[in-house]
Parts: structure tokens; sequence; C-alpha cells
């Protein structure tokens, strides 16, 4: 992702904001700036919840970090509609 940030991406889509709220968006607005040393160093330091969240799942993990912070969510709620894609995404 970083690597992305520092090729010229404008952002990119995460979970991780709902459960570290102050790290993601220095990572790109130092990136933005060139100021790269300092967004790896944050971006080092969100790597690991990043690679854990990929890991376990985005809803499951999201949802039981929200938890661990006082935020219960309850269940998830269901599809609208079922996706019609052939490319595997759900």
């Amino acid at each position: 992702m970083l690597d992305a940030l520092k090729a010229g991406a404008s952002g990119w889509w995460t979970a991780a904001p709902n459960l570290r709220t102050a790290v993601p968006g220095p990572v790109r607005s130092g990136a933005g700036a060139g100021n790269l040393d300092k967004a790896q160093l944050l971006y080092d330091d969100l790597k690991p919840l990043l690679e854990f969240i990929v890991a376990g799942g985005l809803p499951t993990t999201v949802k039981a970090g929200l938890d661990l912070l006082g935020f219960p969510i309850g269940d998830r709620g269901r599809r609208c509609c079922r996706s019609t894609s052939r490319a595997g995404f759900i």
C-alpha cells in the first residue's frame, strides 16, 4: 500500500481507521507530501494490523476489534442482493 502511495496513488481503502483512527490518514498525507520517512515509520507500525485484518477476514476482525474497543456493533446484516460476478468476488 505504501508503495502505491509513493508511486502517486491518492489513497487506499481499508478498515484500519475503524480500529486505529490516528494512523492511516497521516500515512497517506505524509506520502503525498513527500515525507516518505515518516510515512514509512507510520506504515510499519500499522502493517501488522493490516495483515491481521486480511488474514482473519475483514468483517470478523473489525467487529471483534470494535467490540474490544467498547463499540459492540451486533450481528452482521444480510446482503441486499447476490453478486452476479464470475470473478470470484462476493
